[in-house]
């Protein structure tokens, strides 16, 4: 296996984190961030790709491209009690 090194570039770059997502645990997020740069949107489920299916969180993430305004939270899918 090759190592990969992280680093910080030019580009923009949203990372999504979900708060109860087990496939990818919302407590990477951080440390990813602070390794390679970005603005994580916080997503409030435990949904691997939700981001695209919410209503609300679809068209922050719109916004962004469209105008580099970055948010930081997403409402998510609901979570099963």
């Amino acid at each position: 296996m090759q190592k990969t090194n992280l680093r910080h570039s030019g580009g923009s770059l949203m990372l999504s984190g979900h708060l109860h997502e087990s496939m990818s645990p919302y407590e990477f997020t951080p440390p990813m961030r602070e390794a390679i740069g970005g603005t994580v949107v916080t997503v409030d489920d435990d949904v691997h790709g939700s981001a695209f299916r919410v209503p609300g969180c679809l068209e922050k993430l719109v916004d962004y491209f469209e105008t580099g305004k970055r948010t930081t939270t997403c409402p998510g899918m609901p979570v099963p009690e």
